[in-house]
């Protein structure tokens, strides 16, 4: 919402809510003007008093039937501004009538039933400061007229006529307007900041959902950013598979757990055979195609639950096969060496073979408190894959602990 729009909207409000009370003050006016036509009785012609009473009466029933008919219409508070206009109108030409009575009546009545008069135009400037709140144009143009006639009467009186008892009656009264203005405008600002208040948690409420819909959107994509890094800061961003970093910790979390449920662990170190001449022939570009195609193999391989393939460093990658025996991790590294070898990725640097090929060493075995660490099998399987480089590469060699070597059935 526009800040305009929120300054008319809370307008229509505050000038709303004085428009409906101050349908209540016409039946105070009307009480108002036959108490002063009562007080007035005795010392004023019959005619003439109960003709203002009358016509003040019937004015004010006119406006109450207008105020209902525009409170009651479709365009009601479509220009706030008008209708407190319109409003304001009707309590000015209310308190002129009153102006009239009291200029007109009262001078002519004994002095104790002139200060009652006084008395009950002071309770219609104080009821009219609880009613008009919101409005201080309304509220003024309905004191004004009686009330500085009454002032004005007194006045004259004190300096005409030397009555010290007016003059200050005058200057009370006068303080008196002061204090209800005061008191007037205090209360209209608490109105209007109320209502301001109103509106803004009016506007939040509105717009809840939508806040909590960019609330939850914000979450996922933080979440999406959280993944993202954490996915980058365990993944090697060349090849795609874990990094030597998720290998350190996957290495100590599996050993633990084979080692509470009793079973083997296998560890397959795999390595490109004259990778660093390949590399040098055919370029960095090259050797870097290379690595992904060995990689892509290896996470198409490597698909068990639970098994985990990671970039060891350089051209080394490395497999760990929980609950895997000997053999079964030579299987699987021999179908990864046979699938490179069958991919055919030209290496004319020192490959009798003429393509890519890999080696491996596997070594598996059950952790206790046999064993220092898992390094232990980390060392095994990289010994069992510098024998296999000595014995002329593109072959497995396994180690266990009881067997320098399995062989595969035929």
């Amino acid at each position: 919402m526009t800040s305009i729009s929120a300054e008319i909207s809370m307008q229509r409000v505050a000038i709303g809510g004085v428009y409906r009370k101050h349908l209540s003050s016409v039946w105070f006016s009307i009480a108002a003007t036959w108490a002063i036509a009562y007080v007035l009785w005795q010392g004023v012609g019959f005619t003439q008093l109960l003709l203002w009473a009358v016509i003040l009466t019937l004015f004010n029933v006119g406006r109450f039937t207008y105020a209902l008919q525009r409170i009651r219409s479709a365009d009601f508070l479509d220009d706030p501004r008008q209708e407190e206009r319109m409003m304001s109108l009707g309590l000015l030409l209310t308190g002129i009538g009153f102006a009239v009575g009291y200029a007109g009546f009262v001078d002519r009545a004994p002095l104790g039933e002139q200060y009652a008069v006084v008395a009950i135009n002071v309770g219609l400037c104080a009821g009219a400061a609880i009613v008009l709140i919101g409005s201080r144009l309304a509220f003024i143009a309905f004191i004004a007229p009686f009330i500085g006639v009454v002032i004005s009467t007194m006045l004259w009186c004190a300096v005409v006529e030397g009555d010290t008892l007016n003059g200050v009656i005058a200057m009370m009264l006068v303080l008196y307007v002061f204090g209800v203005l005061l008191y007037q405008r205090q209360a209209e600002c608490a109105l209007l900041y109320n209502i301001r208040l109103r509106f803004e948690k009016d506007e939040l409420l509105a717009h809840k959902d939508d806040l909590l819909a960019e609330l939850q959107v914000l979450n996922r994509e933080l979440s999406a950013d959280r993944e993202a890094f954490l996915t980058a800061s365990l993944t090697d961003g060349l090849t795609g598979l874990a990094n030597r970093r998720h290998f350190d910790r996957t290495l100590a979390r599996e050993w633990d757990r084979c080692r509470r449920d009793g079973v083997p662990f296998a560890c397959v170190m795999l390595d490109i055979d004259h990778f660093k001449p390949f590399n040098d022939r055919y370029g960095h570009m090259a050797g870097d195609d290379c690595l992904r195609a060995v990689a892509s193999i290896i996470a198409t391989t490597v698909s068990r639950g639970g098994d985990f393939a990671a970039r060891f460093g350089g051209e080394e990658f490395v497999l760990l096969l929980p609950g895997t025996d000997v053999l079964g991790a030579k299987v699987l590294a021999e179908r990864i060496r046979e699938m490179t070898e069958e991919r055919a990725i030209a290496h004319a640097g020192g490959c009798a073979e003429r393509v890519v090929t890999l080696s491996a060493g596997i070594a598996s075995l059950i952790p206790s408190e046999r064993f220092a660490s898992a390094q232990t099998l980390v060392d095994l399987a990289d010994e069992a894959l510098y024998e296999a480089k000595g014995r002329g590469r593109n072959r497995v060699v396994a180690r266990d602990i009881d067997h320098d070597e399995i062989s595969l059935p035929d």
